[in-house]
């Protein structure tokens, strides 16, 4: 192969791997009420959801944390809606000093929510295609900084079609954390649901794995992310 062969594919690449990244800024305010719809219900371990929440604007201030919402003024590239995303960079402090790397699994949209769920911020979320059977969507947190991350929250959106759902948080050096809701059929949108933990061990948390299936079956079903928060 010449090395102009080989010096296009290296640029096809390049762009490729560009293209499959999005850039966002954060917010310091996690359901921000550019939205009438709000976080209905929580699932929340070591740190209640008032307080996560409560401290986040300071944790942003601080360029300690932040919230990733997803919406169309956030997503500085490649442009809303961006799909097929495999990893974002979130923007986040006040100084905008720190990226926290958010590696997908799988390929992931930030555009309108599907099946008939509704934003609690302004009009994106983070969605995610319906996973292989047993096979979570993983999302790995890179912080740029090397302070662990102790506190991570998201929200799941509820759907016309009712679900199961299942959020793991794996932690450095320690035990992983879970947790699994069935929310009850209710008017959309009436069973948002935070899932929310504070780390058990100084290395924090490095990484979230969520699955969502129809309830009562095994049949994994796509799912809305709306908003996702994280505080050192």
């Amino acid at each position: 192969m010449t090395s102009i062969a080989l010096a296009a594919l290296s640029m096809i690449a390049t762009v490729s791997v560009a293209q499959a990244q999005a850039v966002l800024r954060s917010v310091g305010v996690y359901d921000a009420p550019t939205h009438a719809n709000v976080v209905d219900l929580n699932n929340w371990g070591g740190v209640t959801y008032p307080v996560f929440t409560g401290g986040l604007p300071a944790a942003w201030a601080a360029n300690s944390g932040g919230v990733a919402n997803f919406d169309q003024p956030e997503l500085l590239a490649p442009g809303y809606p961006a799909m097929g995303m495999l990893n974002a960079r979130v923007i986040y402090g006040v100084g905008g000093v720190n990226t926290l790397g958010m590696l997908f699994s799988g390929p992931a949209n930030i555009s309108a929510p599907v099946g008939g769920a509704v934003p609690i911020s302004w009009n994106g979320v983070l969605q995610v295609p319906a996973q292989p059977v047993g096979a979570p969507f993983t999302i790995k947190l890179q912080p740029s900084t090397l302070r662990p991350l102790m506190r991570v929250g998201l929200t799941i959106l509820q759907q016309q079609t009712q679900q199961t759902i299942g959020v793991t948080w794996i932690q450095s050096g320690g035990p992983n954390l879970t947790g699994t809701v069935t929310p009850a059929v209710g008017a959309i949108p009436t069973r948002d649901i935070c899932f929310l933990r504070q780390a058990t061990v100084p290395g924090g948390i490095v990484a979230v794995q969520i699955m969502v299936t129809r309830a009562g079956t095994a049949t994994p079903i796509s799912f809305n992310i709306d908003d996702f928060g994280f505080q050192h």
